[in-house]
């Protein structure tokens, strides 16, 4: 998605648009509804724009957020426990409550 103004070009990037810098230089021909409506487009794209920049962001902070809990999540569970403890071990023998 390119700004207002600017068009893809073949090799996927923005280029200036001169079809519409044309009309740009009329735009003292324009009525205010036109102009109004110009606005308004001009207002949605940005809007879109700004929400897609909303969700690349939220879709790298969760995957960051996922890789980080994964990796402490393998850590903790992979990690050899050599637990001491005040406690005796109970003697070998038949259970208390059989």
């Amino acid at each position: 998605m390119c700004k207002y103004g600017y068009k893809v070009a073949c090799d996927g990037t923005c280029e200036l648009d001169e079809y519409l810098l044309d009309e740009m230089l009329l735009a003292g021909n324009m009525t205010q509804v036109e102009k109004d409506e110009l606005l308004a487009v001009q207002q949605m794209e940005s809007n879109a724009v700004a929400f897609n920049v909303f969700m690349f962001t939220a879709w790298m902070t969760g995957a960051v957020t996922v890789a980080v809990g994964g990796g402490v999540f393998l850590h903790r569970k992979l990690r050899v426990k050599d637990e001491e403890s005040d406690y005796d071990k109970l003697a070998e023998g038949p259970a208390l409550y059989e």
